[in-house]
């Protein structure tokens, strides 16, 4: 890992207080995401709070995509200055340029969850293929998760190491293989997995 993408990793997480340092830095990428949906000046407002972290293996040229599903809302779409593909992302209710091996943003969109319930970030490279790095199912109106993992989104990681809180519940932890997981914060409680395996979704 190179020496400036450890420093973002640990001041990135240190800040969220999601993780130690000393277990950030032994993953070679991560995804942090944070959503609170209320009413701003009478209209439905929804804060995203997003971080990412790429590790040596992440392919170049890509675009990082943050969908609600099932709506298949695109929150938000990063788009690295090399990417090539031929889309061009109007439709993300926030769009962002600029490298995308590690970022941060903080925005306020107009978008009301109702019946959303799953939060999944995707990467898309200049090749067109389409890799999923987190897929959570969580409560949108108050939420915050992160993922990470060793191995870089090009192929299957071994481990994904999933972390998620809300207002009544403490952060919690676990291990699994597969990339998606189910938060439940009512009865705080984080598993491996959820029903909803299908990407891309169909529209």
């Amino acid at each position: 890992m190179r020496r400036g993408q450890a420093l973002f990793f640990a001041v990135a997480l240190l800040s969220l207080g999601m993780e130690s340092v000393a277990r950030a830095q032994e993953h070679s990428s991560f995804v942090q995401v944070a959503g609170v949906f209320g009413q701003g000046t009478g209209k439905p407002a929804f804060r995203l709070d997003l971080t990412y972290g790429a590790g040596l293996s992440a392919p170049a040229g890509q675009a990082l995509l943050v969908f609600a599903e099932p709506s298949h809302s695109l929150l938000l779409a990063h788009v690295d200055p090399s990417f090539q593909g031929p889309e061009d992302f109007r439709e993300a209710l926030a769009l962002m340029r600029g490298p995308s091996d590690a970022l941060r943003h903080s925005v306020t969109l107009p978008y009301h969850p109702l019946t959303d319930r799953r939060i999944v970030v995707v990467l898309k490279g200049n090749d067109g293929q389409e890799r999923v790095v987190a897929d959570a199912k969580v409560n949108l109106r108050n939420f915050e998760f992160s993922t990470s993992f060793e191995a870089g989104p090009v192929t299957n990681a071994a481990v994904y190491h999933h972390c998620c809180r809300g207002t009544r519940c403490s952060q919690m932890c676990i291990d699994c293989e597969t990339v998606s997981f189910t938060c439940d914060l009512i009865d705080c409680d984080i598993q491996c997995g959820h029903e909803d395996l299908v990407w891309p979704p169909k529209v």
